[in-house]
């Protein structure tokens, strides 16, 4: 692989006004352990301003100007990530990674030890969260190249078409899957007959089993839903909503009952998952350990203690 690269990291930064620590840790991260040459294409359209300060107070961070929307939820996001990748692409990348506000690489020259572990066998890399319940690339980090995506144009949510297509629905029944950002790309691989290198917990140490995650001992996630909405009774109850309970609708339309209810099931459980106070204190928690030293927090959960 030539070294003639440049590298478009691509990141949604839809977070909570107290999160300030979070994105300088975040940003810190990826400039510290990335010596190649970068640029971070951030969509910040939600972002509160203060936040939205500290990003432009960074040189290798390009704030996008992109059209609001009013999907929320995995369609917000992947809105956003779509015309990121298309803005990084157009500004001559060779090498898109996606990143999370709370993922961010752990190890120096991350991005040549994920290069070197494609190489010719793998067409991507990916995070994979769950091989047994969520088997596919998840969004929190994803690196693939410049002719991967432009030979197979995958789609961070398959459209609707594709979703009424036999083989997407093989592709479900096969791989245990979340309905969420990225599952177009799992099903893209699928198509296509290609492998991908799979990034999995690398944890010595667990705090939790959800969040607080290592990958390969190169990536970090917290796995924290930085903007969850209060209750399911109130899913549409937000800016836009009928123009979110009006593609609901249109779904539930050309997909099969069960499948449907298998989708819908998914998107409710991810909400009250979100919205779970446990979880939301645990996270607050996680959240206050890394914010005093990150780098000890980090390496108690890489190494035994």
């Amino acid at each position: 692989m030539s070294d003639n690269f440049k590298l478009g990291i691509v990141v949604v930064y839809l977070m909570n006004e107290d999160d300030e620590n979070l994105l300088k840790i975040h940003l810190d991260f990826i400039k510290k352990y990335t010596p190649q040459d970068f640029t971070i294409y951030a969509a910040a359209n939600r972002l509160h301003q203060h936040l939205k300060s500290i990003l432009k107070s960074h040189d290798f961070v390009r704030i996008c100007s992109i059209p609001d929307t009013n999907l929320r939820l995995a369609y917000e996001n992947t809105y956003y990530l779509q015309h990121l990748i298309d803005i990084a692409l157009e500004d001559n990348c060779t090498h898109i990674a996606l990143f999370h506000p709370d993922s961010f690489p752990i190890k120096y020259n991350w991005f040549q030890t994920v290069i070197d572990n494609i190489g010719n066998s793998y067409a991507m890399a990916a995070i994979v969260t769950n091989l047994v319940t969520n088997n596919k690339p998840h969004s929190s980090f994803m690196l693939f190249e410049k002719e991967f995506y432009l030979k197979y144009s995958p789609k961070l949510i398959p459209d609707f078409t594709t979703l009424h297509t036999p083989i997407y629905r093989e592709y479900i029944k096969e791989h245990s899957v979340l309905v969420e950002t990225g599952i177009g790309y799992g099903f893209c691989l699928y198509h296509n007959k290609l492998n991908y290198y799979k990034l999995l917990h690398s944890n010595k140490n667990y705090i939790h089993p959800d969040f607080a995650l290592i990958y390969d001992d190169l990536i970090f996630h917290i796995h924290y839903n930085a903007m969850p909405y209060k209750s399911t009774s109130n899913f549409y109850n937000f800016k836009g909503g009928e123009v979110f309970k009006f593609i609901n609708n249109l779904i539930a339309l050309i997909i099969p009952d069960k499948l449907f209810s298998s989708i819908k099931a998914s998107i409710i459980k991810k909400i009250k998952k979100s919205e779970d106070i446990k979880n939301r204190n645990i996270i607050e928690e996680l959240k206050n350990r890394l914010y005093q030293n990150p780098e000890n927090f980090i390496n108690n959960l890489i190494h035994n203690s």
